[in-house]
């Protein structure tokens, strides 16, 4: 309910060449303050227990909520008339290399196995669970911390461009972790997916808004994230069943196998059309 409407609003309070600074500030903030909120609960929970900590949490969420008044909705360019709210927007009404584009982000969504798998194969690999915490929130940090200065660098060389690298490098640390031999090597893969978080989580959400037309951009990102969203389950149910069947350096092949395929198809399309 919050996501699609959330980025529709970021697409249109922005200019075209500034959508990749606005996205990659948005997740630095967002991610800066989930790292942020759990190690103030870490900190609050032993003078005011759980309840307490709840009611605290609840004070950033009513300001985020009235803070809503403030924000004033840009008008789409173009649109004439408001569209219904009873319009149903069919998937094939919606142009083409939007759909191009969502058929690559559900190839590249299979290869998007939780999270908690890189912080199980570090285990594997000899951190203890109090090191393993601490290369998370390391990682954490360097993907807020980079993610604005990404978007930059998208805005500044094309959005495409780091879309197709965030492909690359997500492929990378995967055969990364199927072949790490080390604790070391495998934080350092974990850093390195976190160049991976800061480049392209803006930077696609970015290049996705620049596909579909203002009247309908709400509801492309929303089947977008639906899309991913229903895919992220089997994804991490194949991983898992790889992993415990064949072994971590299977699961982690797979998943960069298939990041490559959708890179590849992201190229290809790339012939038909820039945006």
């Amino acid at each position: 309910m919050r996501t699609a409407p959330r980025d529709a609003l970021l697409a249109e309070s922005v200019d075209r060449g500034a959508l990749g600074r606005a996205y990659g500030l948005h997740r630095g903030l967002d991610t800066l303050g989930a790292t942020v909120g759990p190690f103030l609960a870490f900190l609050l929970l032993p003078h005011l227990g759980i309840r307490g900590v709840f009611w605290i949490s609840a004070i950033p969420a009513l300001l985020a909520f009235m803070a809503l008044f403030w924000v004033k909705e840009a008008k789409p360019q173009g649109v004439k008339a408001p569209p219904s709210p009873f319009r149903i927007t069919y998937l094939g009404t919606l142009p083409s290399p939007y759909r191009r584009f969502l058929l690559v982000s559900g190839v590249f969504a299979l290869a998007l196995s939780s999270n908690a798998f890189l912080l199980l194969r570090l285990k594997e690999l000899g951190l203890s669970q109090e090191a393993v915490t601490l290369a998370y929130t390391g990682y954490n940090l360097i993907y807020a911390l980079l993610s604005y200065p990404l978007g930059s660098l998208a805005d500044a060389i094309g959005l495409r461009r780091v879309v197709a690298l965030g492909f690359a490098l997500y492929a990378l640390v995967y055969l990364g972790f199927a072949f790490a031999q080390s604790a070391l090597g495998g934080v350092a893969f974990l850093l390195l997916y976190a160049l991976y978080s800061a480049a392209f989580e803006g930077a696609s959400r970015a290049y996705l808004a620049t596909l579909v037309p203002p009247e309908t951009k709400a509801t492309a990102i929303g089947l977008y994230h639906t899309v991913v969203g229903v895919l992220l389950l089997p994804a991490s149910l194949i991983f898992g069943f790889l992993w415990q069947s064949y072994g971590p350096e299977l699961a982690f092949g797979v998943g960069a196998g298939l990041a490559l395929l959708a890179l590849l198809f992201f190229l290809l399309d790339g012939r038909r059309a820039r945006p």
